[in-house]
């Protein structure tokens, strides 16, 4: 956990409010909400437009409480009664809603307002929980870092680093912050989760994401900036309501819930026909802005058509784009940078004050593929994404061939991809979408591989007397090799190897691999086995050690060189076979001195 408060570098801000003069912080528009009987804690928001306060439903009383708004970031502002803005109340539902709009009747000076950012994030992406909280024995609140772990319907899934920082009571409503350059506020924090038996919490808490946040309060897309879920164009809201085609809405359903396990989804849309509304009809369902909040405008459709919200990510339209584009825009949604991007590089669509809502994107607003800087394929090959993404107009990219490729990097990444073809030979898309399956079972092979290097990092130093070539460290090398060997194989121009031979092959790579995994678990047993032995050898010299300093009183010259070489071994050596062997003998050496230095018989022989 670390204190906010005002630091170097802050913006000056402008006017005065109370007794004193006003200085902005750096996030002016973060405020505290206390009840108005009491004055206690009851929550956190994020100001937009100056006047209005984006927090949980939760939070606030009821839908006709006033609650007293604070602005601690901003110094001699003083605190507003607020009230919840008509049509802007949504309290939870079995893990809906739950948000809510606020009206300040007397709003700080400057407009102070949120950077809002659409985003997909991708998991492992650094974010910080900031909020206030009666625990927090300063005024300008706490902050804790998280990781983004996984989509959770129309919230995202977060994991504290730790259990003590776990947000409090009092941080719902506050932001969640990308840690990158530029900065953004990707949603706000709505629960955390205890053990009820007072056990230790789980290190979990969750996140309603801009887009979820504006599918509920569509009046916030003014001050939200970052990439759209699905591309303009390719569906609306009012598509949802739409079911044409039921049979095929249920194939494309049961793919997007995950159901349907099979990582790649190929299939052909022509312009203009049910396929295409029914495609349209999915993907509007499938994002967390577009999908309608009233359950009643789906409620006469199959269910078995209705995929989750939430289970798409990320749906952008090829025609025309190279497959760098494509990737782009892609980096932009998951709010990619690159790595050596200076600290004052160009701003984000979002900023302090409020994004122009147009939801396009660009690659100002990350970084990816600046000027000298990666491109976006490059960026997006740093991580595992895990992402669902649908790609549509494969055929009319600007290069079929390479948006395909790139389509094979994603999926070696853990992503998901709904590949949807404008007509075109079916022998094509067949084609590509067996590659693309080879590409993503290519990559679970990979993270399989680089799970055991981090167990073999751990397992203790081979034995000299175990043959060279037969060691975990040597099999996995000659893994790696044979599976670089395949995915070259595949990706040559040229004569390849036919899919269904290179599956073939790693099937028998699996095998191998099984067995590299059973080498491994043996050999933590041979591990385990060696630091039990050690530590009874540490025993049995503390117990020498004693011995010769209780009953002789004073060190026999001989026995103090004898007792440094046994620890050392014991204590300084690492783990393996050949040093457990010349620490026993160590051990050995220093017993057999200090017994004979008492007139004891040889251990081997009864005292």
């Amino acid at each position: 956990m670390r204190q906010r408060g005002t630091g170097n570098g802050h913006r000056a801000g402008a006017g005065r409010g109370g007794s004193g003069e006003v200085r902005a912080a750096q996030d002016p528009w973060r405020v505290r909400i206390r009840c108005p009987a009491g004055g206690r804690v009851i929550g956190s928001g994020v100001l937009l437009g100056g006047d209005t306060v984006l927090t949980c439903a939760h939070v606030v009383p009821g839908r006709t409480a006033t609650v007293t708004v604070e602005f601690p970031e901003i110094e001699g502002a003083p605190g507003s009664p607020a009230t919840v803005r008509d049509g802007c109340w949504h309290p939870a539902d079995e893990g809906r809603g739950d948000l809510a709009l606020l009206s300040v009747h007397r709003p700080p000076p400057g407009a102070p307002s949120a950077p809002l950012v659409r985003a997909a994030p991708a998991a492992g992406l650094a974010v910080e929980l900031c909020g206030y909280s009666e625990a927090v024995m300063q005024g300008r609140g706490a902050a804790f870092e998280a990781t983004v772990s996984r989509t959770f319907g129309e919230r995202v899934q977060l994991n504290p680093a730790q259990a003590a920082h776990l947000p409090r009571h009092g941080f719902s409503g506050g932001p969640v912050l990308d840690m990158g350059r530029p900065s953004g506020v990707l949603g706000i924090t709505v629960t955390a989760y205890l053990d009820r038996a007072g056990a230790a919490p789980l290190t979990l808490a969750h996140m309603i994401p801009v887009d979820t946040v504006i599918r509920y309060l569509p009046e916030v897309k003014r001050w939200a900036g970052g990439r759209h879920g699905v591309e303009p164009g390719l569906a609306t809201a009012a598509s949802a309501a739409e079911l044409v085609d039921a049979g095929y809405a249920a194939r494309l359903a049961r793919w997007l819930s995950g159901r349907d396990t099979s990582p790649v989804y190929a299939t052909e849309v022509t312009p203009g026909s049910a396929r295409e509304r029914t495609m349209q009809r999915a993907l509007a369902l499938a994002d967390r802005e577009l999908s309608t909040d009233e359950p009643r405008a789906v409620s006469s459709d199959p269910p078995e058509t209705i995929p989750p919200v939430g289970s798409l990510d990320l749906a952008v339209h090829a025609a025309g784009r190279t497959a760098e584009e494509v990737a782009r825009r892609i980096a932009e949604r998951v709010r990619l940078r690159a790595p050596e991007e200076p600290a004052d590089g160009p701003a984000g669509t979002g900023s302090s004050n409020g994004g122009s809502g147009s939801g396009s994107g660009s690659g100002a607003d990350n970084g990816a593929g600046g000027p000298g800087g990666p491109g976006a394929r490059e960026l997006l090959r740093l991580l595992r994404l895990s992402l669902t993404i649908a790609v549509l107009g494969v055929n009319r990219a600007a290069d079929p061939a390479g948006l395909v490729d790139l389509c094979g990097e994603l999926a070696e990444r853990d992503c998901r991809l709904l590949l949807v073809w404008d007509g075109g030979p079916s022998a094509d898309r067949l084609a590509a979408r067996e590659s693309v399956r080879l590409r993503h079972r290519i990559g679970r092979v990979t993270a399989r591989l680089r799970e055991l290097d981090g167990r073999i990092e751990k397992l203790p130093a081979p034995s000299a007397a175990d043959p060279p070539d037969e060691t975990p460290q040597a099999i996995a090398a000659r893994l790696w090799v044979d599976l670089a060997a395949y995915h070259g194989a595949h990706r040559t121009s040229g004569s390849r190897p036919p899919v269904a031979e290179l599956h073939r092959a790693l099937d028998r790579l699996g095998d191998r691999i099984g067995g590299l995994e059973e080498r491994i678990r043996s050999a933590r047993r041979a591990a385990e086995r060696l630091r039990a032995d050690r530590a009874a050898l540490r025993r049995e010299l503390d117990s020498y050690r004693q011995l010769a300093a209780g009953l002789l009183r004073a060190e026999h010259i001989g026995l103090d060189p004898l007792y440094q070489e046994a620890r050392q071994a014991l204590y300084s050596a690492p783990l393996s076979a050949d040093a457990a062997e010349a620490a026993s003998e160590a051990v050995r050496r220093y017993a057999a001195a200090v017994r004979a230095a008492l007139g004891w018989p040889p251990a081997e022989e009864t005292p």
